[in-house]
């Protein structure tokens, strides 16, 4: 085969392998569009039922709710379902607008636990509380609860997590993670 027409051959099928290229990253791009269109506000006015009421809590995670508030002392205030990004943030080391700052919040801004205690006084949580479950055993959830442990330790706010509630004393919880007020002062 002449030189020439291996020449026309590469650049044809170099021209091929381009317009591929370019075809499937439109159809990429066009679907990203089209899933970008798809925007929460046109949902709720199109559907004028788009959301509905959900229970708020599990039936244990009630139980827990209502026994350990009826034990705490009268300046605590038993919070359920806390966002961790409402008790906790970056150090201030890092600038709101850093690439850190926005990986750490990231990283907690999803996140809940099942409870936090509340001093009224000082308005600082005392303590968070997670109610483990079988979910707990999973792979995924292990790496993200010790991240969580991780989080709080740093942060210097205790986390208790309990496994097995209904098993538990709650006085010997309360007297343990509640800062108790000191004899004779």
């Amino acid at each position: 085969m002449p030189p020439l027409m291996i020449i026309i051959l590469i650049v044809f099928i170099v021209s091929i392998l381009i317009a591929t290229k370019l075809i499937n990253t439109r159809e990429k791009n066009t679907n990203k569009e089209q899933h970008k269109e798809t925007k929460a506000s046109e949902i709720i006015n199109k559907n004028k039922d788009s959301y509905e009421i959900k229970s708020f809590l599990t039936e244990r995670e009630r139980y827990v709710f209502n026994n350990l508030k009826n034990d705490l002392k009268p300046d605590l205030h038993l919070l359920a379902q806390v966002r961790v990004a409402d008790l906790i943030k970056p150090n201030k080391r890092y600038h709101e607008k850093s690439k850190e700052y926005y990986a750490l919040f990231k990283q907690i801004s999803q996140w809940h636990v099942d409870y936090a205690i509340l001093n009224l006084e000082t308005y600082e949580i005392i303590t968070a509380i997670e109610l483990d479950d079988a979910s707990h055993q999973k792979p995924g959830r292990q790496k993200r609860d010790h991240i969580l442990n991780t989080v709080f330790e740093q942060a210097g706010i205790k986390l208790l997590r309990i496994n097995n509630y209904e098993q538990l004393k709650l006085e010997y919880v309360i007297k343990n993670l509640i800062r108790q007020p000191e004899i004779g002062h």
